[in-house]
């Protein structure tokens, strides 16, 4: 994800700019963590099959949020204190959170 100084935030696969929310699909990508395209290149990355990006803002990510945070909570409760488990459990809601803080916040 590229970002000028004015908070634009540029498409990563075709470079133009993001200007709204619903045109904008942030990615679980490496090394930068979070990418930023539009839903069209989205759609020609997978047509393509360029890599397996997980997109963080879709509503499959926010089912995958939400049973983690049930496994978190069932964690805590059963004082199950095996921190592997607590950390994974809790990966998927701060990749969502770390999504809208680096990218779609900038977006109005």
């Amino acid at each position: 994800m590229k970002e000028h100084s004015n908070h634009e935030v540029i498409c990563s696969y075709c470079g133009d700019k993001i200007s709204s929310r619903g045109d904008l699909v942030t990615l679980l990508a490496y090394p930068q963590i979070v990418d930023a395209v539009h839903v069209r290149c989205y759609g020609e990355m997978s047509t393509k099959r360029m890599g397996g990006k997980l997109p963080l803002n879709s509503s499959g990510s926010l089912w995958i949020i939400i049973i983690s945070d049930l496994i978190c909570l069932y964690l805590f409760i059963t004082r199950s204190y095996h921190f592997v488990f607590i950390l994974v459990g809790c990966l998927a809601p701060f990749l969502r959170f770390l999504s809208w803080f680096m990218v779609e916040r900038k977006i109005r």
